[in-house]
């Protein structure tokens, strides 16, 4: 039977006790199998913690040194690999307990996997226990913490799991509440930005992300995506709480829902960053070749050139920092204010006479690949449009949470 990604995600271990496992702290095998969390909460937990995967700490212990805790997390790092020795193998424990005897082995491909999984099938219990397979299912777990497309296992049928009769193979999604700034337009939009997604493995840029709400609903709903969520508390929509002078940001009542409903639900892939996504930020993200498949900018572009300009701006600073924002990803669902509204973006807008023509000079002037589709309009200070900006040509650059973190960290993320 092929488990989906829902499925595997429900799936827990069965803890034996050993006497000799003494060691707790941020323990695979103790804190989170002997717990009976499920999958979905390791990946929470290792993913918010890299303490689960330091080995260091079982090396000083004769048993330990070699005890299946630092399989798993080899697994975990390094992934399925060609010829490695089955577990169960004479003298195979020692092998396993070494990272150079995984980085010796050649990495399988997805094709390959695909065809390890289908013939060797993992054990479940009546309880969706984990009896065998263990190895395995971390290997899986290492691929959807670095954000690689969920490849399923397969379960042995012996214990006639039906779809009727089984409520894991039929997983309740949790409701994410609709909460935040215009929770009216909120359900509508999100109901487009999805229609519109593409394979559920993919990487998500959320500018603005408010209460989270658009972020949450979309890690919830695709478990195999990587969304990332920038909220500096800057302008109309959350408590405004950056200190100008110490340029500090705060912890605003929406990132503290935000995060109370992320560590609820145990949602793994979100990845929430408390920072102001300014000119400067976005200039470094491309210097270093981050970009996304996706990107929602949902009524934010005007305050991020009103943090670097104000209401003063040239027009051709205002039309290159539009265009490096585009550029950001593959396809951005942007939202901006009605032509006639005063804000930031008047210098430009007194030369179109509309928020579609303005798009038609920015396809022919900067991004001559662009594609621009209208989704939907909604009523807020005058007529917004939520549109489609596709630039088919934009090649991704390599993102994860590590490399975005390490870039941002130094420019003011709380």
């Amino acid at each position: 039977m092929k488990l989906t990604l829902e499925t595997f995600l429900k799936l827990k271990f069965r803890h034996e006790f050993h006497e000799y496992h003494k060691e707790g702290n941020k323990c695979i095998y103790q804190d989170l199998i002997k717990k009976e969390k499920n999958i979905r909460e390791i990946l929470f937990c290792i993913g918010n913690d890299p303490e689960y995967l330091n080995t260091y700490k079982y090396d000083h212990s004769s048993l330990l040194k070699y005890d299946h805790m630092k399989h798993f997390i080899y697994c975990i790092l390094y992934s399925f690999r060609k010829d490695i020795k089955e577990w169960r193998d004479k003298d195979s424990e020692r092998k396993l307990a070494n990272k150079q005897y995984y980085l010796s082995k050649e990495l399988m491909s997805d094709n390959e996997i695909e065809m390890f999984l289908s013939k060797n099938k993992i054990k479940v219990d009546k309880n969706f226990f984990v009896y065998d397979g263990y190895h395995r299912c971390f290997c899986m777990i290492g691929r959807i913490l670095r954000g690689e497309k969920y490849i399923p296992l397969f379960a042995e049928n012996s214990l006639k799991f039906t779809i009727n009769n089984s409520s894991i193979f039929r997983p309740k999604r949790r409701k994410i509440k609709n909460i935040g700034y215009r929770p009216k337009d909120n359900k509508s939009r999100i109901k487009q930005i999805i229609k519109n997604l593409g394979s559920s493995n993919f990487t998500l840029l959320d500018v603005g992300s408010n209460y989270g709400y658009f972020s949450l609903f979309i890690s919830e709903k695709y478990p195999n995506s990587r969304v990332f969520s920038v909220e500096g508390s800057f302008g109309t929509g959350n408590e405004n709480v950056f200190n100008t002078e110490k340029k500090e940001i705060g912890k605003t009542k929406g990132i503290r829902s935000h995060y109370k409903i992320k560590y609820k639900y145990h949602i793994f892939n979100n990845h929430i960053f408390c920072m102001l996504m300014t000119k400067d930020v976005i200039e470094v993200l491309l210097q270093h070749n981050i970009k996304f498949d996706y990107q929602l900018s949902l009524s934010v572009f005007h305050w991020i050139v009103y943090e670097k300009f104000r209401n003063e701006g040239l027009p051709d600073d205002i039309y290159g920092q539009l265009s490096a924002h585009l550029s950001l990803a593959k396809t951005t669902f942007l939202e901006l204010p009605d032509i006639k509204q005063r804000t930031s973006l008047t210098p430009i807008y007194k030369q179109h006479s509309s928020v579609y023509e303005l798009l038609l000079y920015m396809k022919k002037t900067y991004l001559p690949d662009m594609e621009i589709v209208t989704l939907a309009k909604y009523n807020w200070y005058g007529t917004r449009h939520l549109y489609k900006i596709t630039i088919d040509k934009l090649i991704n650059g390599s993102v994860n949470k590590e490399k975005f973190t390490k870039i941002c960290k130094p420019l003011h993320v709380c």
